[in-house]
């Protein structure tokens, strides 16, 4: 069966090209230069249906190319970080078992007091106190019982709301409207990945969720015509190099597969919809990352050049296309500061340190920008500020 033409993304961009990118949510304002590898990188990923594995030095720009994608196609970007504690299930959905392990003990002492005046110490109760049981957060819903708050366990075929209810003092009470309260749906949250896979889906549960449930929104003020399902998807997971190696392996059991099961829910499975969504995944080489997960992946090294006057025009390409429309901007200053950073960067090289590089350049040169208008003032400041901002090797002796 042949392979149907799949639409092409990007095309209207070329290497050299200049996009202002919008503020996204915490992600500020900011200048992208797509150049030429970027651009091939992108379109092999999108026609193999792969995620896209973007690696390089920090501050080279990885995870803003995902951020220009969003914006240049008008699709939602649905960034998220990754740390050392995350697991793969926390990119598919997320169960706040301690915001209902509070409400069920919320609702329980409402329910105790319900037709008595409060005494003192109830009346300076607030409803968040209910919520700090830090120690039950591990518990599956089912298994908050009041045993675990130093009760005594609740009586066979005894309901959840009834055992919260006996556990502030009170006798059974009715179930149904507090049961409602407290139906897990309620405090199921989506996660990026579920709305990278079913927009809507994801849609949906969001309207069934608490109000204030911590959870994961995309991102869509950069759209200029916003819709409630957007074209197209741009999924960023930063930083996987500092995850357990499970996570990148389990995430590609579920990009392969197209979906994954969410418990709580009565269909429990999240399929994929017709939408191809892009994938982009950034690495700064932290950690090895498993062959099986690099075979899976299309990968794109951001490489900085390595000679010292190929290095220094790239800083400097790299600084007109974030700040030349600034009258305080002036090349023969960002030339001097690309001087400064070389000799930084070859000095951490020789100590293996880490290396500074267009993240502290940027820095530096908005630094300068900000406290001086002319170029003569930007040289004198020059020597004063950039090794606060460049040199990173300094360490406090013990």
């Amino acid at each position: 069966m042949n392979q149907p033409i799949l639409k092409t993304i990007l095309n209207n961009r070329k290497p050299g090209d200049r996009l202002t990118l919008k503020q996204m949510g915490t992600w500020p304002a900011n200048q992208h230069l797509f150049d030429e590898d970027s651009l091939w990188a992108i379109q092999a990923a999108w026609a193999a249906r792969r995620p896209l594995l973007i690696q390089g030095e920090p501050g080279c720009g990885k995870s803003q190319l995902a951020r220009a994608v969003a914006q240049a196609e008008q699709w939602a970007f649905i960034p998220t970080v990754i740390h050392h504690r995350s697991e793969c299930t926390d990119l598919q959905w997320h169960f706040d078992a301690v915001a209902r392990l509070g409400s069920a003990q919320l609702l329980g002492f409402q329910a105790a007091t319900a037709g008595r005046p409060p005494a003192p110490d109830e009346a300076r109760l607030a409803p968040d106190e209910a919520r700090l049981a830090p120690h039950e957060a591990r518990l599956a819903p089912h298994e908050a019982s009041p045993s675990s708050q130093g009760g005594s366990p609740a009586p066979a075929g005894t309901s959840a709301v009834d055992a919260a209810g006996a556990a502030a003092g009170a006798s059974p009470v009715p179930t149904g409207a507090l049961e409602q309260q407290l139906n897990p749906m309620r405090f199921l949250a989506p996660g990026p990945l579920w709305w990278t896979v079913n927009w809507q889906s994801a849609a949906a549960q969001i309207a069934r969720c608490e109000a204030g449930l911590q959870c994961v929104q995309p991102i869509t003020s950069h759209l200029n015509q916003p819709k409630a399902t957007p074209a197209g998807r741009v999924l960023l997971i930063d930083e996987i190099d500092k995850a357990h190696v499970d996570l990148p392996n389990g995430l590609l059991e579920v990009l392969d597969n197209g979906g994954f099961s969410v418990p709580y829910r009565r269909a429990g499975y999240v399929g994929a919809d017709d939408v191809q969504p892009l994938v982009i995944i950034t690495s700064n080489g932290e950690r090895v990352l498993p062959q099986a997960f690099l075979r899976r992946c299309c990968v794109y090294t951001i490489q900085v050049p390595e000679d010292e006057g190929a290095f220094k025009a790239w800083l400097v390409t790299r600084a007109a296309a974030h700040f030349a429309v600034d009258p305080r901007f002036f090349p023969d200053v960002a030339a001097e500061a690309a001087d400064f950073l070389w000799i930084v960067r070859e000095a951490a090289r020789r100590d293996q340190h880490p290396k500074p590089g267009q993240g502290e350049f940027l820095d530096l040169m908005r630094a300068l920008l900000g406290l001086a208008a002319t170029e003569a003032e930007q040289r004198e400041k020059l020597e004063k500020i950039a090794p606060y901002v460049v040199d990173k090797t300094q360490q406090v002796s013990g």
